[in-house]
C-alpha cells in the first residue's frame, strides 16, 4: 500500500468501496448494496486507519467516500453486531462534513473516530496502525493531523482490542515514525501516542522499547524521558531497576529469572537497562512510598483520565 501523497483520496475510497462489495455511488441519495456481514472484518483495522484520515481531506467527494465506506465497514465487520445505535449518529455526521474550517472538520473526525472505536474489533490494530502511519506522512495538513487524532482516539479508547503480541509491532511503527520527523508537534504527538500505549499494556511496550535501539540512541532517550514525566515514570524505574539487579546475580538465579520472566526479558542487555534508567533518574531521585519494592506494576487508572497532561507539551490541534 502506498502513501497517500502517492493515490489520489477518490481512488482510496473507490478500492476501499470495491473491498467492501460496492461500487461506485450513483445519485444523491441513492442505497448501496451492502456486503455480506463478516466479509470485511479481517481487514476492518486496515480499512479504518485508511479511510479515518480521508474525512478530513479537502476533497468533498473523498470525504463523502471515507464517511459511507466506514459506515458499511461497520456494518460489516464490527466486533460487536448490534451496531443499530450508529445508524442515525453516522449520517448526522456525515452531514457536518461539509464544513468549510479545519478546525470544524478536525472535530467531526474525532467524533467519527470515536464511534468506530466503540465497534473495533479484537486483534486488529496492527493493520490499523500501519495505515494510519502512511497518512502521518500524508502532505495535506488536515489529513495528517486527522491521522493524530485517530490514533490517541484509538489506543485512548481501544487499549484492550489490543492483542500483547501486536504491541511490539506498533511499538516499531511509533518508534519509525519518531525517527522520521524532527517536528516539535509531530515528536510530542508520538510520545502521546507511546504513553497511551504503554498505559494499557506497560510490561510489553517496556520490552519492546528495551529491544527497539542502541543504548545510546538520543530518539529512545527521549522517549524515556517523556514516559518518566508521566504517570507510569516510577513504575517503569521500578522495574528497570529489578531488571538491572536481576542482571547482576548468579548464573543460577540468572536462569532462575529465565523460568520466571521468560527468555525475552532475561536476555535484555543490562547496558541497554542501564541507558533507560539513566534517562529516567534525574526525574525521580527517590521512590514514592506506593511504589512496588518488587518492581511490578501498580494498578493504572483509566487510559482516558491518565492521559490528560500525560506528555507536557503536546496540543491538540
Amino acid at each position: 500500500m502506498r502513501a497517500q501523497g502517492e493515490r489520489g483520496p477518490h481512488a482510496q475510497g473507490a478500492l476501499c468501496g470495491q473491498a467492501l462489495g460496492f461500487g461506485p455511488p450513483g445519485a444523491a441519495g441513492q442505497p448501496l448494496v451492502c456486503p455480506q456481514r463478516g466479509r470485511a472484518c479481517e481487514w476492518f483495522g486496515s480499512l479504518a486507519g485508511l479511510l479515518g484520515p480521508l474525512t478530513c481531506d479537502t476533497s468533498a467527494a473523498s470525504r463523502w467516500w471515507a464517511v459511507t465506506c466506514l459506515g458499511h465497514l461497520l456494518r460489516t465487520g464490527a466486533e460487536n453486531t448490534d451496531v443499530a445505535p450508529w445508524t442515525n449518529e453516522i449520517g448526522r455526521l456525515r452531514e457536518r462534513l461539509s464544513a468549510v474550517t479545519s478546525e470544524s472538520l478536525l472535530a467531526t473526525s474525532t467524533n467519527i473516530a470515536k464511534l468506530v472505536c466503540k465497534y473495533f474489533p479484537r486483534g486488529q490494530a496492527s493493520g490499523f496502525m500501519s495505515s494510519i502511519v502512511e497518512s502521518l506522512l500524508c502532505t495535506r495538513p488536515v489529513c495528517a493531523w486527522a491521522a493524530e487524532r485517530w490514533t490517541l482516539t484509538f489506543l485512548g479508547d481501544c487499549g484492550e482490542q489490543i492483542f500483547q503480541e501486536e504491541v511490539p509491532k506498533l511499538v516499531h511503527l511509533l518508534y519509525t515514525c519518531l525517527r522520521s520527523t524532527r517536528q516539535s508537534a509531530r515528536r510530542c504527538f508520538v510520545l502521546r501516542a507511546v504513553f497511551l500505549l504503554a498505559h494499557s499494556h506497560p510490561q510489553p511496550v517496556l520490552d519492546s522499547l528495551l529491544q527497539a535501539c542502541l543504548p545510546t540512541d538520543s530518539d529512545m532517550v527521549e522517549v524515556w524521558r517523556s514516559l518518566g514525566r508521566s504517570v507510569l515514570g516510577c513504575q517503569i524505574l521500578v522495574c528497570l531497576t529489578e531488571k538491572l539487579r536481576a542482571a547482576g546475580k548468579s548464573s543460577h538465579r540468572s536462569e532462575c529469572c529465565t523460568r520466571e520472566l521468560g527468555s525475552s526479558q532475561a536476555a535484555l542487555e543490562p547496558r541497554t537497562v542501564r541507558s533507560a534508567a539513566q534517562a529516567l533518574v534525574p526525574l525521580h531521585i527517590c521512590f514514592p512510598a506506593r511504589a512496588s519494592a518488587q518492581g511490578s506494576f501498580v494498578p493504572f487508572a483509566s487510559a482516558r483520565g491518565a492521559s490528560q497532561g500525560a506528555v507536557p507539551g503536546w496540543r491538540q490541534r
